[in-house]
């Protein structure tokens, strides 16, 4: 039966018992997997679930120039890995940047299809990703 998922308790039910994932509540709301060799952070908050996958990271001692030209050769894949997309996130004080692949579903009505289909199209952008970058 097709279950809607309203909470990281149902969340992590659903990865361990549909998906064959292990899966950890790190603190409130922040849910975490592991796909292939990459962690995949999953926030639950009110009215969304955020997944996310880091897939590259500069630290704060990257060329300017060699981070654009990533930055754009990143944005440009975007159409080809929907309904996922690439962000770059860092922290307040942090002069790190982090490339992630990240997509957003409305909590609520959250059946587990859709967030299986999402997670098998984060699978998909990550083969995508392997196969551009290496």
């Amino acid at each position: 039966m097709n279950e809607n998922i309203q909470n990281p308790e149902d969340l992590v039910r659903f990865l361990e018992e549909k998906r064959g994932n292990t899966a950890q509540i790190l603190s409130e709301g922040i849910v975490g997997i592991v796909m292939g060799s990459r962690p995949v952070i999953m926030t639950m908050e009110e009215s969304k679930l955020t997944i996310s996958c880091e897939v590259a990271h500069f630290d704060g001692s990257a060329d300017p120039e060699e981070l654009l030209k990533q930055s754009l050769l990143l944005l440009k894949q975007n159409v080809a890995i929907l309904p996922y997309a690439y962000a770059m996130v860092s922290g307040e004080n942090d002069e790190s940047a982090h490339f992630v692949l990240i997509d957003s579903l409305m909590v609520g009505d959250l059946s587990e299809e859709e967030l299986g289909s999402s997670l098998d199209s984060l699978r998909a952008a990550l083969v995508a990703h392997d196969k551009l970058f290496g």
